[in-house]
């Protein structure tokens, strides 16, 4: 299992996060928070699924700080 550093934007300002990937599960995380999921069969690409992770970090984060 190795991490992958992933970028996403959202109103100009970028995020920065890493995800893991190992059998059939895929863990994002994002300043302390995690999202993981199980993949069944063969799962397109990773890589945006992970960065859509990360989008739902991001916006639950920054709700979080907006409470």
């Amino acid at each position: 299992m190795m991490d992958v550093d992933i970028q996403v934007e959202k109103d100009g300002e970028t995020f920065d996060g890493y995800f893991t990937f190992s059998g059939n599960m895929i863990t994002v995380y994002y300043e302390g928070d995690y999202r993981s999921t199980q993949i069944d069969g063969a799962a397109g690409n990773i890589d945006s699924l992970a960065k859509q992770m990360l989008r739902g970090l991001v916006y639950a984060s920054k709700s979080k700080k907006n409470s």
